[in-house]
């Protein structure tokens, strides 16, 4: 996983400042990374409320299963947001 983001950054921030003027470039970079930062808080706040929320004693069975419910989340999300690229690619389509 830590590749993965790696090596999406570089091709990400091509493509978002793709077609920005040059002097706009440092505020495009600037949103960019804000939201990766923004989106990397929400997204860790949001396993970690409920990871707590799903473990209700501090055994180890308890604890595997609120982390089990928190990785639900990120698989939750990746799951939307494939259907929601694939709606978008069936609309360019057509």
């Amino acid at each position: 996983m830590l590749f993965a983001f790696a090596l999406a950054y570089g091709p990400l921030t091509i493509v978002a400042t793709e077609g920005i003027a040059e002097e706009e470039q440092g505020l495009a970079g600037g949103l960019l990374h804000t939201a990766f930062q923004f989106g990397a808080a929400l997204g860790l706040s949001a396993v970690t409320a409920v990871s707590v929320a799903a473990t209700h004693t501090e055994t180890p069975a308890a604890l595997l299963d609120g982390y089990r419910a928190g990785l639900l989340v990120p698989f939750a999300v990746a799951v939307v947001a494939a259907a929601g690229r694939r709606r978008q690619a069936g609309t360019l389509a057509s």
